[in-house]
């Protein structure tokens, strides 16, 4: 409504939340990095989140979805600034920066976004035993800083629409969670979100499964590094993962918008991963990532024939020009080439470049050629079609 009322009411409007989120997050991403596991982890963790390949385009898309993710990001990332400082100000004001962006979620999308920052949190103290980012939260301020953000919203909704509470509580949350609605939707799998993880993450998916791997021998209790602020870190964010994952497995309604928060907490953990082992080998290579690169090499340029063959006939068919389908399908195989250039010199710092830089340019290009094809599958096309007709209709 804000932008509504500075712009007017048009479509850069109503995008702006959406991009301003997912910008937050990126910068949001960048911070927990530097703060758990250095500076240039943080570096690292803003160009992975930033260049997978949902965020971008959840970015330009008209839906809660993307503010209320950030805006539970930030809550858990703010929680972990206030764990670990030292200087009372500085705490209060990252507990003031998590209660606030607890609030603004739950205006958002209701009562999810403390639900999942409180069950990250919830597991984390659970597995790692430690406490201390409980103690000094504002308790006695910050859930009241909470309810005077959100009661007055939710009281004039109800005032002016009786049915809200039962609709907004009862409905859309309890009914749809637990499959009680009488008409309901979205109604997959437990392997729905399992599956569709690892598209969502693309092109960073295939270096998660050796992130994992070290990740998992940094928390495993018997090593002894949970005493070490960078296992407490990856605990974190793998509690994280887990509890939003698993979270919405257990609801009868999914949507892959609903685990869009754990995808700045696995650039992060990614970010560093990557850190991590430069500071260890330096440049050295080892066979995990060796066949990752190679992998999304070939995966790459798989892509770009596909691109150069397909999209080319579906712009023929539609009778617009194929130089766009030929650029960006060449564009993605010099991707790949480039990819597999930087993983046969065993260079990781390249590889990352690669990937990144690649992924910004192919977007870029993309653009023109989704435009071209969704202009003419979109429901704006089909009322600016029909217009006419009812025009004359009305007349």
């Amino acid at each position: 409504a804000f932008f509504y009322r500075v712009f007017g009411i048009c479509e850069g409007a109503a995008r702006l939340v959406p991009a301003l989120a997912a910008l937050a997050a990126v910068y949001g991403a960048f911070a927990l990095g530097r703060r758990m596991f250095g500076p240039r982890a943080g570096l690292f963790s803003g160009a992975i989140l930033s260049t997978c390949i949902i965020w971008p385009i959840m970015a330009r898309v008209v839906l809660t979805d993307m503010l209320v993710s950030s805006l539970v990001f930030l809550a858990m990332a703010f929680w972990w600034y206030s764990r670990t400082e030292t200087n009372p100000r500085r705490r209060t004001a990252y507990n003031g920066g998590l209660w606030t962006a607890l609030a603004l979620g739950v205006l958002a999308k209701g009562p999810v976004a403390v639900v999942l920052t409180a069950g990250t949190i919830g597991l984390y103290v659970l597995l790692s035993g430690d406490r201390s980012g409980l103690r000094n939260l504002g308790w006695k301020t910050g859930p009241l800083w909470l309810l005077t953000l959100t009661t007055p919203w939710f009281v004039a909704v109800q005032l002016q629409n009786p049915e809200f509470n039962h609709a907004f509580w009862v409905e859309q949350h309890f009914g749809r969670f637990l499959g009680l609605l009488v008409e309901q939707d979205h109604n997959y799998g437990p392997q729905y979100f399992f599956v569709l993880l690892p598209l969502i993450f693309f092109p960073w998916t295939f270096f998660a499964p050796a992130a994992l791997f070290a990740g998992w021998k940094k928390i495993w209790p018997g090593r002894g590094q949970m005493r070490m602020e960078k296992g407490r870190a990856a605990l974190f964010l793998c509690c994280g993962v887990a509890f939003v994952v698993l979270f919405f497995t257990g609801s009868s309604s999914k949507l892959v918008t609903y685990i869009l928060p754990v995808l700045p907490l696995m650039a992060v953990a990614l970010g560093g991963y990557f850190d991590s082992y430069l500071e260890r080998n330096g440049e050295s290579w080892n066979r995990a990532l060796k066949g990752s690169a190679a992998a999304l090499a070939l995966v790459v340029m798989l892509l770009g024939i596909a691109t150069w063959l397909l999209a080319s006939r579906a712009l023929t068919k539609m009778g617009e020009p194929v130089l766009t389908a030929h650029l960006l399908g060449s564009a993605v195989l010099l991707w790949g080439m480039l990819t597999a250039v930087s993983a046969w010199k065993m260079r990781l710092r390249g590889v990352i470049l690669a990937t990144a830089l690649g992924f910004c340019a192919i977007f870029t290009v993309s653009t023109d050629l989704v435009v071209a094809i969704a202009s003419q599958n979109t429901a704006k096309s089909l009322v600016e079609h029909i217009e006419p007709g009812l025009k004359q209709n009305a007349l």
